[in-house]
């Protein structure tokens, strides 16, 4: 009797040991899994250089790779790039964790460039993602900022003042046109009619000595 029951508690404390281990299983699971995504994780780098830049100028952006068991060659998809800097449907390959391009972005306003990596690792692919701002300033900015935008707005405005001071002296030398040309034509006519009254004034004064008789004297007596 006494046999029987102590197998019957082996086999009860068997049973427990066993449920035990099934709890704990997915749980060891799951902490290895967290472990193998932790390791494929990359760190990036990105960053554009000069930041702001004129719109049609050149501007060179780096990234910079890092992580436990990362492989080249890389694979880089740039997203929301300004007109410019577009990369196309297919990603662009770095051979090495630092990678530098250049591009010239074409349409003004401030940007926000999103960068997605992935290794070349067959057993655990690593991920990484990166952000970076990107200025682009209009043809008449400044790479400068709020100064240069200020400076370029003084030099438009005293352009105008320019143009408007040439329109101001087109209208006087206008009128001053015009009015010697006024003065020369009544000088004109005023020669005109003096030289007709002169003529008029020959021709009376020449009738009227052909009308007087001229005067007698009386011989002496």
């Amino acid at each position: 009797m006494v046999g029987t029951n102590a197998v019957a508690l082996g086999i009860v404390a068997l049973l427990l040991f066993s449920g035990l281990g099934t709890v704990a299983s997915p749980s060891t699971r799951l902490a290895s899994s967290l472990k193998v995504a932790a390791a494929g994780g990359l760190s990036v780098t990105f960053s554009f250089s000069p930041n702001p830049v004129n719109s049609g100028s050149s501007t060179q952006y780096s990234v910079t790779i890092s992580g436990i068991g990362a492989t080249s060659p890389f694979y880089l998809w740039f997203n929301s790039t300004p007109q410019g800097c577009q990369s196309g449907s297919n990603p662009t390959t770095a051979n090495s964790a630092s990678y530098s391009g250049s591009c010239n972005p074409s349409s003004s306003g401030s940007f926000t460039v999103q960068l997605g990596v992935v290794d070349s690792n067959s057993t655990v692919q690593h991920h990484g993602s990166a952000m970076a701002s990107l200025t682009v300033n209009s043809n008449g900015g400044n790479n400068n900022g709020g100064s240069g935008s200020k400076s370029g707005n003084n030099s438009n405005g005293s352009f105008n003042l320019l143009n408007g001071l040439g329109g101001v002296f087109s209208i006087l030398i206008l009128f001053a046109a015009v009015f010697l040309g006024a003065l020369i034509a009544i000088a004109a006519g005023t020669i005109a009619t003096a030289a007709v009254v002169s003529r008029r004034l020959r021709q009376i004064n020449e009738t009227l000595k052909q009308t007087i008789p001229p005067t007698q004297t009386k011989p002496p007596t």
